[in-house]
């Protein structure tokens, strides 16, 4: 059937075949254009049926200043947070630590009397790199800080006006708490009383003593004990009128032992018909056992505690320690290294200012007048002739 097409179709003629193609490349284009316009009248319509009668009024005005982000706002937000934070931190930290930061809750915790409270000693070193101000009642007389060392030489005078306390320990819980200051700062306020003072230097394993004072660390305590050389060889006669050292001497392998020998006891008992008060620099309690074993031989242990440093469970062990061996505890000397000890710090700036601590003092010539208070300068005439 196909073949017989095909030969039909050729016997057609060439006119007739061409209108056939022709007819149906006009048909496919018809095709086309109708589809092009029907697409095209839809778009028309869609287009006006999204337009509206909106007209417009006033044309839009571009604002000075963002609407967003209001930094002012997020400012003040972002402040008060981070106080609230920062307090909230401070108040953590605060109840994370539990050391003893104040003097009452020193008294408090160790059950013991307060004697002093020592402020903040600044140091300044000489030519020969000695800590020249260390000895802060020598080189600084009119301070605070050698006022807080006169009213400890008083506390220890009452704390045993009963009996003779010529052997003063002191020691501390932990090392660096300031005892070897504090104990040369007391040797020489007792020494201005024009006692005989001896101050021995028993901290053998780290001895610190003899750079406070600016002299050599050998020979010693150790070379004493073990019998190498005589007290009269070893101790050294500062520029402290009535004041003796002892230095620690050589690091001995047998620290312990050497203290609790009797050839220490023989030398505390020798030495406290010569002078009149020996102040011992003892090791720290808590670090070693050398203290404990020297308030046998003492009449008086000072304890020393710095501020901030010294946690309440440690201060309570100590306590227990010393009880133990029935240590004759006079009381606790508040180490303020800080200078933050609120109670120090009022009367620290009022009570020996320039104002009324240093009327008892002479002037700056040495003519030995009293320089006026501020208090007489605001009393009226009158006022002044009652209180004369």
């Amino acid at each position: 059937q196909l073949a017989s097409y095909e030969s039909h179709i050729r016997t057609m003629p060439q006119a007739e075949r061409d209108l056939a193609r022709l007819t149906r490349i006009s048909k496919v284009n018809a095709d086309i254009y109708t589809f092009l316009l029907q697409k095209h009248e839809e778009a028309r319509i869609a287009r006006a049926s999204t337009l509206s009668n909106i007209n417009i009024v006033d044309p839009a005005i571009t604002p000075e200043k963002p609407v967003k982000p209001k930094k002012k706002q997020y400012l003040l937000l972002g402040l008060l947070l981070a106080m609230g934070l920062g307090i909230g931190l401070s108040f953590l930290q605060e109840y994370l630590d539990d050391t003893i930061k104040s003097a009452d809750e020193a008294k408090r915790v160790m059950g013991f009397p307060l004697l002093a409270v020592i402020p903040r000693i600044t140091t300044a070193e000489s030519k020969d790199n000695v800590p020249k101000n260390i000895i802060i009642t020598k080189h600084e007389p009119k301070s605070a800080g050698a006022e807080a060392f006169r009213a400890l030489r008083t506390s220890l005078h009452f704390s045993g006006i009963s009996k003779e306390n010529k052997i003063i320990l002191v020691t501390s819980s932990f090392p660096q708490e300031g005892k070897s200051v504090i104990s040369s700062n007391l040797a020489n306020i007792i020494a201005q009383t024009k006692a005989s003072v001896l101050i021995i230097d028993c901290d053998l394993r780290r001895s610190s003593l003899h750079e406070k004072l600016g002299y050599s660390k050998t020979p010693g305590l150790s070379e004493i004990l073990t019998g190498d050389i005589t007290f009269a060889k070893a101790v050294h006669n500062t520029d402290v009128d009535g004041l003796d050292l002892i230095c620690a001497g050589t690091n001995p392998p047998n620290p312990s032992e050497l203290l609790g020998s009797e050839a220490m006891r023989q030398l505390i008992i020798t030495q406290r018909k010569n002078y009149d008060f020996i102040v011992i620099d003892a090791p720290p309690v808590m670090a070693v056992s050398d203290a404990p074993v020297l308030t046998s031989v003492c009449d008086l242990v000072v304890l020393v505690m710095e501020a901030g440093r010294v946690p309440v469970k440690i201060a309570q062990r100590m306590r227990e320690t010393l009880t133990t061996i029935k240590a004759p505890v006079a009381g606790i000397v508040f180490n303020d290294k800080t200078g933050k000890d609120e109670t120090y710090e009022y009367y620290g700036s009022s009570y020996y200012g320039k104002g009324y601590g240093y009327g008892y003092y002479s002037d700056e010539n040495g003519n030995g007048k009293t320089k006026t208070s501020i208090i007489s300068k605001l009393l009226p005439e009158k006022r002044k002739k009652k209180i004369k």
